[in-house]
Parts: structure tokens; C-alpha cells; sequence
């Protein structure tokens, strides 16, 4: 993924699997949900051609990270059903920036130390 990265034109999906770790499924649910609004698991399950399960999964990943929202609505008949709503991409960039100033703080860190680092690494042989 790094080299990908490094060496090709980056995309907002490249940056969306890099730093928040989303498979295929999980950054095209959230770029539908900026395209197509608010949706509920039913629309979802059709508009992709996948089950409830798979795309429960997916859409929880993507709420615990913080890029889509779920809302709970009642229904007109009774109980009451999620919807979920994608997070403005600016916000998304804002949390995207944040990750990579944090990563590029952590690496320098990991190279400042590195000569010495060198000199003490456990070493294990392969067999």
C-alpha cells in the first residue's frame, strides 16, 4: 500500500483505505452516502447486492471511525429503523490531515533514533 502510495497518483480512496483501514465495500458505502444522501440498510443491501449482515458490518466500521452517522428514526407504521448519512468530506480532509501529521510525527520520531536503534535490534535468525 505504501509504495502505491508513494510512487502513483493518490486517491481519496487510496487515503481512505491508508489511514482509517477500510476495504473496498466500506470506502465505496461511505462515497454512495456522500453521493446519494441518507440512506437506511435496505436501500443499502439493494444498491449494492449484499445482506444485511455484510453491510451492518461495514456501515459500523465506518461510524466508529467517525465518517458516517446513524440516527435513529421512527417509522411511520411502528418501531422505528437507522438511517445513516455520510460526514462532509471537508471534515473528513480536516481528519485525514490530523492522521498524517500524527504519522509523520511518529516516523521522525522512529528515524531520529534510528542509527542507534540499529546497533542494539534484536536480531532472529531464520531457520
Amino acid at each position: 500500500m505504501i509504495n502505491s502510495l508513494l510512487y502513483q497518483q493518490c486517491s481519496c480512496v487510496d487515503a481512505l483505505s491508508f489511514f482509517f483501514g477500510f476495504n473496498d465495500l466500506e470506502v465505496q458505502l461511505y462515497f454512495y452516502l456522500v453521493q446519494q444522501d441518507q440512506k437506511i440498510v435496505a436501500q443499502l443491501c439493494k444498491a449494492f447486492d449484499r445482506n444485511q449482515s455484510t453491510i451492518y458490518t461495514a456501515l459500523e466500521k465506518l461510524v466508529s471511525h467517525g465518517v458516517v452517522t446513524k440516527t435513529k428514526r421512527n417509522r411511520q407504521t411502528r418501531g422505528y429503523e437507522y438511517i445513516y448519512g455520510a460526514v462532509d468530506p471537508q471534515n473528513i480532509r480536516d481528519m485525514l490531515r490530523k492522521r498524517l501529521d500524527l504519522l509523520y510525527s511518529k516516523i521522525n520520531s522512529c528515524l531520529d533514533t534510528f542509527d542507534s536503534d540499529a546497533q542494539t535490534c534484536e536480531i532472529t535468525e531464520q531457520s
